[in-house]
């Protein structure tokens, strides 16, 4: 039996923030309580931002650029090369850390022709969030608190798929 392998997607996150500091936290715990276990980082990125990848010494990562400027061709593209790298890896699970990487794993999956479970778990409340009803991509949702869970049921969202951790 080969080992699971878990692919946290998201759009790139600058190194600095506590997104980063859960993120790795999340990894290493899980790594302690399932060494068999592979987790993967997988980023989309736009423009010309900097990031510091130091917080990422410890953990495999793939970057994914894109240079069309068309935004809908933009994630598009973002979701053909997705759709290879969760080909090539062997993905069991994709935890989408923002709404466009919901989107983006949706149509991903759909280019590998695999049933692909996706999570979203966003770390923001979903009022102001750009594309919020992309979230409603993913097929289960993994919330912080108990007032995301409510605006993830206040789009629509089953109160089975909501997980609140």
């Amino acid at each position: 039996m080969r080992n699971k392998k878990i692919i946290i997607a998201g759009y790139d996150l600058s190194g600095f923030g506590g997104m980063e500091t859960v993120c790795d936290s999340f990894v290493r715990l899980l790594r302690q309580s399932h060494p068999h276990l592979t987790v993967n980082f997988v980023f989309f990125k736009e423009g010309n931002t900097q990031v510091d990848d130091t917080w990422l010494a410890q953990h495999n990562f793939t970057r994914l650029f894109s240079g069309v400027r068309n935004t809908k061709i933009r994630r598009l593209c973002f979701a053909w090369s997705f759709a290879r790298v969760l080909r090539n890896e062997k993905a069991d699970i994709v935890l989408c850390l923002d709404s466009l990487s919901c989107f983006i794993a949706s149509n991903a999956r759909k280019f590998i022709f695999r049933k692909l479970p996706i999570y979203s778990w966003v770390h923001f409340s979903t009022h102001n969030m750009y594309k919020a009803k992309y979230i409603c991509k993913a097929d289960a949702h993994l919330s912080i608190s108990t007032v995301i869970s409510q605006q993830l049921r206040d789009m629509g969202i089953s109160s089975e798929k909501i997980f609140t951790v």
